[in-house]
C-alpha cells in the first residue's frame, strides 16, 4: 500500500506533503553532489589555487587567476624573484591586514594577480614589440637561453615531455636509447630533463649522453618555451 494514495493527490494537504518529500530528497542529494563537485574542482587546480576550495575553480571565470596559474607553470619556482624583476613588480607594497597598514613582499604568483597588467593584443605597437623580441630571441646563441615550463604542479612539465618525445623519435627502441644515453631506462618516460644553469657564469652542459641530447633538443623547441637570460645589454644593442 503506497504511503501517498493515488486518490486525493490534488488536495492541498497531499500536494504539500509531496512538495515536502521532494524538498527533503533534493536537499539530501546536495550533500552528496556538492562534495563530488568539490573533489572535481580541487582535482583541476594547481599549486596556485589548490587551497581555495571553490566550485567552480576561480580560473574558470577569472582571467587574472588563469594568468597567475600560467605564470606559475611557465617559470621555475627557484626563479620566482627573477620573474618579479623581469615583470617589474614594485616591492614592498602596502596592504591592510586586520585594520593595520603593513608592508609586504610578493611571496607567490597568486598574490600578484591584482597588479598584473591588461594588454590589448590587437595593438599594433604591442605586436611590433613582441615581434622584435621574438626576432631577438631567435638570433641568440643557445648559451644565452634556458627553458620554461618545467615540472611543478604535475610530475612532468611541457619541456620534459618535449625531450621525451624527441628521444622517442630519435631512439624508438629501448636498447638504442640505453646505448645513446649510457643509462638503463625501462621506457622513454623514465628520462628526466637534465639540469640547466645557463644563468650562471661560464656554465656548460656536462659531457654525458643525456645532457648532449638535450642540447640538440633545445634547438628544436618553439620560441615560447625559451627563456632569455643575462642579455639585457645585448637586447638594447639589438634594438639600436
Amino acid at each position: 500500500m503506497p504511503i501517498i494514495p493515488t486518490i486525493g493527490r490534488r488536495s492541498p494537504k497531499l500536494r504539500l506533503l509531496i512538495i515536502s518529500v521532494y524538498t527533503v530528497l533534493i536537499l539530501g542529494s546536495v550533500t552528496t553532489v556538492f562534495p563530488f563537485l568539490m573533489m572535481l574542482s580541487i582535482a583541476s587546480t594547481s599549486k596556485t589555487d589548490f587551497e581555495e576550495y571553490t566550485v567552480p575553480p576561480r580560473y574558470v571565470y577569472n582571467d587574472r587567476m588563469l594568468l597567475a596559474k600560467y605564470l606559475d607553470e611557465k617559470h621555475k619556482a627557484e626563479n620566482f624573484d627573477a620573474m618579479k624583476f623581469r615583470y617589474q613588480f614594485e616591492e614592498p607594497f602596502e596592504e591592510t591586514v586586520g585594520g593595520e597598514q603593513v608592508w609586504r613582499w610578493y611571496g607567490r604568483t597568486k598574490d600578484m594577480r591584482k597588479v598584473l597588467s591588461d594588454h590589448n593584443l590587437a595593438d599594433p605597437k604591442l605586436k611590433l614589440r613582441v615581434a622584435d623580441w621574438n626576432e631577438f630571441k631567435a638570433s641568440l646563441p643557445m648559451k644565452y637561453t634556458d627553458t620554461y615550463f618545467h615540472h611543478g604542479t604535475f610530475p612532468i612539465g611541457e619541456s620534459e615531455v618535449a625531450f621525451q618525445e624527441y628521444l622517442q623519435k630519435k631512439y624508438p627502441t629501448i636498447p638504442e636509447l640505453r646505448k645513446a644515453l649510457q643509462e638503463e631506462p625501462t621506457s622513454h618516460i623514465d628520462i628526466q630533463m637534465p639540469y640547466d644553469a645557463y644563468d650562471r657564469h661560464a656554465w656548460y652542459p656536462p659531457p654525458n649522453g643525456r645532457a648532449q641530447e638535450w642540447v640538440i633538443c633545445r634547438e628544436q623547441l618553439p620560441l615560447y618555451m625559451m627563456n632569455v637570460v643575462t642579455t639585457k645589454p645585448l637586447y638594447q644593442k639589438f634594438l639600436l
